[in-house]
């Protein structure tokens, strides 16, 4: 009979629906498990090991409740639930759901061509693949490809990145090689799993179990906040394996407790996109993350909602502003302590090669979290464009004097304060209220364009902003930095003072003297064109006029403060990439209807 203390652990590619525990919870809604056992068809140990079946071991589970989950899920929670039950439950029970659990039994088996993997498969029966064999080898074409995949894995995974080997199993699956198994998850919807064959131990061997054609409909589903569809066919299978292997590999490490999988899984996720980038597979996660950003970032539980998977946001960012081998070490640091725990993370990150630890990396994770969907900027996630947009709080538009905000956050999760200055002179004055026993970090992000300076402050004190106008738009990133605790109470205000400016605007509308003028092409690059705003101009252009009035050039600069500028210069080039002729030539200026103009001569080499 299988105890507690040897909980299986079971891990697998992503949830898009929560598959219910039934150990007193109420049961999820749609799931025909639970609405069965909720009705007394079923009683609670068949409910339980329904779930296994559907997880695990599809081909065991009635008909009837095929699609129970409905959407593709992670078989986790399920065999977690029903081995926790174990010892209050039937004896029974508990030998049905060890032989559940068992290694599935297929007639075929093929070593991969790098020799690493060996592969079984069905060729009749419910498991059986697609006998389609256009180079007639004798193999399977989708056995074929699950192979390549598997070899392209191991060689990116192990032979690249320099990862562990999965533990061997001593042969127990017909050789040495890793074991991989291809059945038919039918109406059940699963992507794969990843099963432990030593629960309980620091480190074990495992073998996956990965579908048949990732076909079924709940394969490519669209993600209902961002339009992301999931992968389907072989695309499904090859991130499968990405994601599935690497957890074997994460096996050699440190075998995860259920309160730790969000790093297991969130990292599984981003070697998906490391493995096969024209997929992104990944992107039907990120919702439940970014737009829950006030759950903490290692919160989550297989199967409960998708928060894990999303979360494959943080190693995206550790990816691109520290490198890819930040992952590794991350591993080799909980393969050294035993554990995941979040101290593991600050160790890693506060090195002479990234000093600020856990504590700077959060605080910076919250500003790129900021910029994506339509506020990206190309400083921060590769594909941020395509991500969908956090929520922001309370945001002042400089029509206010004062600005407010006040809430609770969660550690490690950042608050967001947004003014829009449009162009209203002067500054803000900003202050913090923040409980005494909490860490926090504090970074304003001043946008401009494409532009983005990020200035980290005491989060505590106060801070003035000078000359606000300057910038689109005034973001302050709130972080809380503890390792533990949730609802650390926050209030952020804002105070608009015009006086608050360094800057002296000049006295008229003046378009200032071109130099060098005349302007000879083929010598000079270019003549500069200053000018003066003594007002805020929304609609600022200048314009390049032949003599008899033909626009050569025209140069929208947009929204301006007041101020002096020196920014655009003109090469003697029209609108198409020519050289203009010799000559005179008038440049204007125009700023929200008020007028401004200038000649400049032009002379070009014969």
């Amino acid at each position: 009979m299988i105890k507690r203390s040897k909980t299986l652990l079971l891990l697998c590619l992503g949830a898009l629906t929560l598959a219910s525990t039934l150990s007193g919870s109420a049961a999820v809604a749609n799931s025909l498990i639970d609405q069965a056992y909720a009705a007394g068809t079923i009683d609670r140990e068949t409910a339980l090991l329904y779930q296994v079946y559907e997880a695990v071991t599809p081909s065991a589970l009635p008909a009837q409740y095929l699609g129970s989950a409905g959407g593709v899920t992670c078989g986790a929670p399920a065999a977690i639930a029903a081995l926790d039950a174990v010892d209050e439950s039937s004896e029974e029970f508990g030998q049905r759901l060890a032989k559940a659990l068992q290694r599935p039994i297929l007639d075929e088996s093929l070593v991969s061509p790098g020799g690493h993997f060996r592969i079984h498969y069905a060729i009749s029966g419910r498991d059986a693949v697609d006998l389609t064999d256009e180079d007639a080898n004798d193999i399977p074409d989708y056995v074929d490809r699950v192979a390549a995949a598997l070899d392209s894995t191991w060689i990116l995974e192990i032979d690249l990145l320099g990862y562990r080997q999965p533990p061997s199993d001593g042969g127990a699956g017909g050789g040495d090689e890793y074991d991989v198994y291809i059945i038919d998850y039918g109406g059940t919807n699963f992507y794969g799993t990843t099963t432990s064959l030593a629960p309980g131990a620091t480190t074990a061997p495992s073998f996956l179990q990965i579908d048949n054609d990732y076909t079924n409909p709940g394969y490519g589903t669209s993600s209902a906040c961002n339009g992301a569809r999931g992968a389907r066919g072989l695309d499904a299978m090859r991130v499968t394996v990405a994601h599935e292997f690497f957890h074997a590999v994460q096996f050699a490490y440190y075998q995860t407790k259920p309160h730790e999988v969000w790093w297991q899984e969130s990292s599984a996720t981003w070697m998906e996109e490391v493995a096969y980038p024209e997929v992104d597979d990944y992107l039907i996660y990120l919702c439940s993350f970014l737009l829950d950003n006030s759950r903490s970032l290692d919160s989550g539980r297989a199967g409960r909602d998708n928060h894990i998977y999303g979360a494959t946001v943080f190693p995206h960012f550790l990816d691109q502003r520290y490198g890819r081998q930040v992952i590794r070490q991350i591993w080799e640091e909980h393969a050294m302590w035993a554990n995941a725990d979040l101290s593991n993370f600050d160790r890693v990150l506060r090195t002479p090669d990234y000093p600020g630890g856990l504590e700077d990396a959060v605080g910076e994770f919250g500003v790129w979290n900021y910029f994506t969907g339509h506020r990206h900027r190309p400083q921060f996630y590769a594909e941020g464009d395509r991500w969908p947009v956090i929520t922001v709080g309370p945001s002042g538009t400089a029509v206010e004097t004062s600005v407010t905000d006040s809430g609770r956050l969660d550690h490690l999760t950042s608050a967001y304060f947004r003014m829009e200055p449009n162009l209203r002179a002067g500054g803000v004055f900003i202050e913090t209220e923040l409980g005494q026993r909490t860490r926090w970090q504090r970074r304003l992000a001043l946008v401009n364009g494409d532009t983005v300076i990020v200035a980290k402050s005491e989060a505590r004190d106060p801070l003035q902003i000078l000359d606000w106008d300057s910038y689109d738009e005034v973001v302050t990133v709130l972080t809380n930095t503890d390792f533990i605790g949730l609802g650390f109470d926050y209030e952020i205000r804002a105070d608009y003072d015009p006086q608050l400016t360094d800057r002296q605007a000049p006295l008229a509308l003046a378009l200032n003297s071109s130099y060098p003028n005349p302007l000879q092409l083929g010598q000079d690059s270019a003549a500069r064109l200053p000018f003066d705003l003594n007002l805020a101009s929304f609609n600022t252009r200048l314009s390049i006029f032949s003599f008899d009035g033909q626009l050569v050039r025209l140069f929208d600069l947009g929204r301006r403060a007041p101020g002096t500028y020196q920014d655009v210069s003109w090469d003697g080039r029209n609108q198409y990439g020519d050289f203009v002729g010799s000559g005179i030539y008038y440049y204007v200026l125009e700023a929200d209807g008020n007028r401004a103009t200038k000649r400049l001569a032009v002379v070009r080499d014969q």
